[in-house]
């Protein structure tokens, strides 16, 4: 089951979800928060225990705008850094100790294999990854409040971070807490743990990064999942694999949960704890908050050119998975998920005669072709010629996939490659059998551009630089001078010593 957007009532285009589907109702709830008041002075209330009974204020979101409400709940749990309220309605109705146990033992001591450290709970690993949470209550934990939250005309949300309750205010509950839904799944199974670990992201970015752009917002949010080991959102990845042309930015009011889970776990394992935590502290926005981190911890020269190397990966990863457990640099390939065979928008057979792709690219998208490939050209030249407007901004990186060879080649180009928009491509991986390379094309910038590649196989010998004899330290040489180690140096200020004649694809 998948989110849906959902026109409600007062207030703009919003993502919800149906009946225990998606995670995250944070941002879909932005537009009824107060970001204007400041905190409240931190409270001198003694911290929860166990059998302590409150009275909260909650959204009752059965009604469009919501409704403040009050319900009652105990605490039926303390761990470090937890406090779990269960509404008294729900107690051994829908909720019991054995979902608190199961809640408080992921939040505080252990997370699934898949995480960075299994070892670590939920709360360590996100404050060590984004910063600190907030302290408007004076405690040493967080509290996680379970409930019926209500769904409004069939859709429903799953949970949400208030940053009113930071505040002072009359419906304020003055605690640093999350709303989750204790009706709709198992409250201590991985999914919906999963959307505990994305609510409490979007509490530690607006601690941090109150006004973060949504696409940005939803990607950290989303790499906070990957990295505590909860990849429930793998139906998302599908629709993206599906629609590989959707757009990373989406738009102000909804986003693609798909490319923003890619975007997220590229970013930490692009960058890793620093670049995710640079990201959330920066008071820039949006592209600019990357591209500004990126210089500054020396990873790349641009956002452009992360993008670039992000799209790339996106179509690698599954070629990579199939034939090869290696790229080189490793960053053309995700190590945290598992990509899959994207739909590419078209497929061509490359020959003597040019084959033309003409493709139009939202802003922050990408597309591909897919190019099969005789084996009589497989130690020659695959020519491309792009052209249009404004096709010096794109970026584009090149895979070839020889399964017969089991190797899996990657490269970079775009306007800083010798001889653009001319680039001559030295395919290597057929060994005289028929193979198959992706072009992908990445658009980094806030505009539409349309663009068309002229496809052209040429036999013989090719400029051929064999990146499985690489002996660099950790970029690739085969791709308009990109030899650094964790971005390419291949816009137009290419100072490197490699033959950029051929791209060495």
């Amino acid at each position: 089951m998948k989110k849906l957007s959902l026109a409600i009532l007062f207030a703009a285009l919003v993502w919800a979800a149906t009946a225990g589907a998606g995670q995250s109702g944070t941002w879909a709830l932005r537009p009824f928060m107060n970001f204007t008041a400041p905190p409240a002075a931190p409270s001198k209330d003694p911290a929860p225990v166990v059998g302590d009974s409150r009275t909260f204020w909650v959204w009752d979101l059965s009604v469009m705008p919501p409704q403040d409400k009050q319900i009652t709940a105990t605490c039926r749990g303390v761990s470090d850094h937890g406090y779990v309220f269960v509404e008294d309605a729900q107690w051994n109705a829908t909720m019991d100790q054995t979902d608190v146990d199961a809640v408080l033992a992921a939040w505080d001591e252990a997370t699934p294999a898949g995480s960075i450290d299994p070892d670590e709970g939920i709360y360590d690993i996100e404050t060590t990854v984004y910063g600190d949470p907030p302290d408007v209550d004076g405690w040493p934990g967080i509290v996680l409040l379970y409930y019926e939250i209500g769904c409004f005309m069939g859709s429903c949300f799953d949970g949400f971070y208030r940053y009113d309750d930071q505040l002072s205010g009359t419906h304020s509950n003055q605690m640093d807490m999350l709303h989750l839904e204790a009706t709709l799944n198992d409250p201590g199974a991985a999914y919906m743990l999963g959307v505990t670990a994305h609510e409490f992201n979007h509490m530690l970015q607006m601690v941090h990064d109150l006004n973060e752009d949504l696409w940005l917002s939803e990607a950290l949010a989303e790499a906070a999942m990957i990295v505590t080991g909860y990849d429930t959102d793998l139906d998302w990845l599908a629709d993206f694999v599906a629609d590989p042309t959707a757009s990373f930015y989406g738009d102000s009011e909804s986003v693609n949960y798909g490319a923003a889970l890619l975007l997220g776990t590229y970013l930490y394992e692009y960058g890793g704890t620093p670049l995710l935590q640079a990201i959330n502290a920066d008071d820039q926005t949006g592209t600019v908050s990357v591209e500004d981190q990126l210089i500054t911890l020396g990873l790349t020269t641009s956002f452009a050119s992360f993008f670039g190397d992000m799209a790339t990966a996106i179509a690698a990863d599954y070629f990579v998975e199939t034939w090869n457990p290696t790229v080189t640099p490793e960053h053309f390939s995700y190590n945290l998920l598992s990509v899959g065979e994207l739909n590419w928008n078209q497929e061509i057979t490359a020959g003597d005669s040019p084959a033309t792709w003409t493709v139009t690219l939202p802003a922050g998208s990408l597309s591909g072709l897919l190019v099969n490939i005789p084996g009589e050209y497989s130690s020659g030249e695959l020519d491309l010629t792009v052209a249009g407007d404004s096709i010096d901004a794109l970026e584009f990186g090149v895979v070839q996939a020889g399964p017969s060879a089991n190797k899996v080649i990657v490269g970079r180009f775009n306007n800083g490659t010798a001889g653009w928009p001319w680039v001559p491509l030295g395919l290597q991986v057929g060994d005289g059998d028929d193979f198959q390379a992706v072009v992908v094309a990445a658009n980094p910038t806030n505009s539409v551009i349309t663009c068309s590649v002229d496809v052209t196989a040429v036999p013989g010998e090719g400029p051929i630089d064999d990146d499985t004899a690489d002996d660099d330290s950790g970029g690739d040489d085969d791709a308009a001078g990109d030899d650094d180690a964790a971005g390419d140096d291949d816009a137009a200020s290419d100072d490197d010593d490699d033959d950029d004649s051929g791209c060495g694809c």
